[in-house]
């Protein structure tokens, strides 16, 4: 795994030196322990860019609102071609990152997993979202970006 997080770093270092521009990254862990129904959800988002997005503040009171219906809109998981309805957990802002934690009920197989992850993509052309999946012991990765918004992965 550190292998591969070594290579996605040395990969967008060449991408943004070759094309000139700063790519805009997010991630999301999805992590599903043995023995366990319970999947947590973490996403990461850059908060100066949710701010243009959403066009509210992290300080309004209508901002965990606005950034929830956001969220349900542009991500997505479906596990066994079922929908994965996320529960949101809670959040944390601070002026450089914006986390948000869901959790969800699985069945006890997971054999595929279909995500959609179009948060960012739509305003900035350059947004790359990786995900992490560690679903009992099996660990994959995936990007999303424009055109290529939703994957699919098997477990």
């Amino acid at each position: 795994m550190l292998r591969l997080y070594v290579f996605l770093i040395l990969f967008f270092s060449v991408c943004l030196s070759v094309f000139g521009q700063r790519l805009n990254i997010s991630t999301a862990d999805i992590v599903l322990p043995f023995g366990s129904t319970l999947m947590s959800t973490s996403i990461k988002l850059p908060t100066e860019k949710l701010i243009q997005i959403l066009q509210t503040a992290p300080s309004s009171p209508q901002f965990e609102r606005i950034l929830k219906a956001y969220v349900e809109n542009k991500f997505r998981l479906l596990i066994n071609d079922k929908p994965n309805v996320l529960r949101f957990v809670g959040k944390r802002v601070d002026e450089k990152f914006t986390w948000l934690e869901y959790e969800s009920f699985v069945g006890s197989t997971v054999s595929e997993v279909r995500v959609s992850n179009s948060l960012l993509i739509e305003q900035y052309s350059n947004q790359r979202n990786i995900i992490n999946f560690s679903i009992r012991g099996a660990r994959k990765t995936v990007i999303c970006h424009k055109g290529r918004e939703e994957q699919q992965l098997s477990f």
